[in-house]
């Protein structure tokens, strides 16, 4: 297994980047990675129904579709992402979650996983996790919340799902937590990558980095022109969905396919 740190902080290089590396090698790696401020929704989501979007697009808070499943997660960069992929066609989650609770152990916190595969603290959600499978080799990543903006989570990921008639994948929102609230000694955000930086590198017996090439970097980039960035990928490829609303007391009913507005009417 190799270690990468991704060289990038846009969530939408940082999805090619694992598209990329589970397409075009054999390797296993550990990838850590911190995005900007983004709302990050599960592959058979629906990015209209997932977020707060008068919130969002106030704050440039881009909606961006990952290749796993799950629900939305909210990203900042006081939230690191850990990603590991392996030459593995069945998914076995607890390959991650395993090594993050040990982690968690070495710095004094008690931890559990629960049924959906979130890690809890105190029954609060500090990671939550996805898996994708290529062929025969698997990728699974988490979130795990050190220092995020809480208020920015919660308000980013406020919408009215009640609205939205579609056999997406719904979020389930669950109550949260920062890692540093639950330490009790000063832990700083750079204290954490680097301790379990350290401590995932031991326990997969990781002996080199892999630096990405030039090569590496303009096929990443050409996946986030051409696919991750589009609107095409991160609305578009929304399943098909009725949103229902009234407007100025004037109940209204729109079916939406590949994103856009296939028909509509009033509701009398």
């Amino acid at each position: 297994m190799l270690f990468i740190f991704s060289p990038f902080q846009s969530p939408y290089a940082n999805v090619a980047l694992e598209h990329y590396l589970i397409h075009n090698f054999k390797d296993e790696f550990l990838i850590l990675y911190i995005n900007h401020k983004s709302v990050i929704i599960g592959k058979h989501q629906n990015a209209f129904a997932e977020a707060n979007f008068n919130f969002i697009k106030k704050n440039n808070i881009p909606i961006v579709r990952r290749i796993s499943g799950g629900g939305a997660v909210y990203h900042d960069e006081g939230n690191l992402n850990i990603a590991i992929i392996k030459n593995n066609s069945k998914i076995n989650i607890s390959d991650l979650i395993v090594p993050i609770l040990k982690f968690l152990e070495t710095i004094g916190i008690y931890a559990v996983q629960n049924t959906k595969n979130d890690i809890l603290i105190k029954n609060k959600k500090i990671t939550g996790t996805a898996a994708h499978i290529f062929k025969n080799r698997s990728l699974y990543h988490s979130t795990l919340l050190v220092n995020a903006s809480l208020d920015y989570l919660k308000e980013a990921l406020k919408s009215e799902k009640d609205k939205f008639l579609s056999k997406s994948i719904a979020s389930k929102p669950s109550p949260v937590t920062n890692l540093i609230f639950e330490l009790n000694y000063i832990f700083t955000f750079d204290d954490v990558v680097s301790a379990i930086k350290k401590y995932l590198c031991e326990y997969f017996n990781i002996k080199s980095d892999y630096h990405l090439s030039d090569n590496d970097i303009y096929f990443i980039e050409n996946l986030v022109k051409t696919k991750f960035s589009t609107w095409q990928w991160n609305y578009g490829y929304s399943p098909a969905f009725v949103y229902k609303d009234n407007i100025n007391q004037i109940a209204i009913e729109c079916r939406v396919v590949n994103g856009i507005i296939e028909s509509w009417a009033l509701l009398i």
